[in-house]
């Protein structure tokens, strides 16, 4: 319809040449084949990227950026961070790290341990190209995740744009997906962002271990026992010091709910308690709040102690049980005797 002509050139042995001739203005089309509308077409920096994406893959100097600032580079301000870039074809390894040098600092690896060692001495970023693994870098993400047990952010790049292959590659541990072929500014915007939300979540995990540990100091200052449950799964999760000496060492090995040495606690006529009317499992177990329950505790050297325990459900704003907690105190058994309990 503009009159222009597309000419292929192949030879066997040495590749192809596409060319495509359009004429230049309108003279020469018919009035019917002729429009103007306002804001139609790509704009100045829609275009630039398509160019200098394309001037990457050929023997070409890529354009400057102009005084406008139209390179992608000069849009992004400037960051850090280590990332690992692995591709078996040179090609795109080249052009990734290409991207991103200058702005990161970039090693490249084209093997599976080398991969491996890179990420294990600290890279803050993995780029996986899929094609690496035969096409399916979804057990090596695996891996990384599992067994390897590092956290870093993972973007998986695939020739396989199916929603398929992409939730697999979320599912197994990726961060982000993204389909061959791509853009320079697409790849940086994507970088940029999982490096930020990575460092978002270092900064929150560094804030809730500093708020933990300040916990654990004032817990383990109060003259009282205390132990936390998670729920639903009912593994043991917080507890202060001054349990081991009150209970003799007892609760040193558990790990849950079910391992808390119920055997060693008696009703206060002497009657063992079984592992139902220990007071945080039926806390746990139905929900009921326990306030100031007394019972004899029989220490592994042989010193009968009275505890006292105090246990309910702990909620979130949305009135879901999260935890259960317990609180121990030992109590005299001649002020036991007094309070007349």
């Amino acid at each position: 319809m503009q009159g222009g002509r597309l000419q292929a050139l192949s030879e066997v042995g040495k590749g192809s040449k596409f060319i495509v001739s359009v004429p230049r203005g309108k003279a020469h089309l018919p009035d019917i084949h002729i429009a103007t509308a306002s804001g139609m077409g790509a704009s100045p920096t829609t275009l630039r990227t398509y160019v200098e994406e394309a001037l990457r893959w050929t023997t070409e100097q890529a354009l400057p950026a102009d005084s406008e600032g139209w390179s992608q580079r000069a849009l992004i301000s400037p960051a850090r961070g280590r990332i690992a870039v692995a591709a078996g074809d040179p090609d795109l390894r080249d052009f990734v790290a290409g991207v991103l040098r200058g702005l990161y600092l970039v090693e490249v690896a084209e093997k599976r341990d080398a991969v491996l060692l890179q990420i294990q001495q600290g890279a803050d970023l993995l780029i996986l190209d899929e094609a690496m693994f035969g096409h399916d870098g979804v057990p090596f993400v695996r891996t990384v995740r599992v067994e390897k047990e590092l956290s870093l952010p993972i973007i998986l790049l695939s020739a396989v744009g199916t929603e398929e292959n992409r939730l697999r590659a979320l599912a197994a541990g990726a961060d982000d997906y993204i389909v061959k072929p791509f853009t320079s500014s697409e790849l940086l915007v994507r970088v940029r962002s999982q490096l930020t939300l990575a460092e978002t979540r270092k900064k929150t995990l560094e804030r809730q271990s500093y708020w933990r540990t300040t916990l654990e100091t004032v817990m383990d200052q109060l003259p009282a026992g205390i132990l936390v449950v998670e729920l639903p799964s009912e593994m043991i999760v917080l507890r202060s010091q001054i349990l081991e000496p009150m209970l003799g060492g007892t609760l040193s090995n558990a790990k849950n709910l079910d391992e808390i040495p119920v055997g060693f606690a008696f009703h206060l006529d002497g009657r063992p308690y079984t592992p139902d009317q220990c007071p945080l499992v039926r806390t746990v177990r139905t929900g009921e709040t326990i306030q100031g329950e007394a019972f004899a505790y029989q220490r592994p050297h042989g010193q009968r102690v009275i505890l006292r325990a105090s246990s309910r459900v702990v909620r979130d704003g949305e009135g879901n049980p999260t935890a259960a907690l317990l609180l121990l105190e030992e109590v005299a058994e001649n002020r036991l005797l007094r309070m007349g309990t």
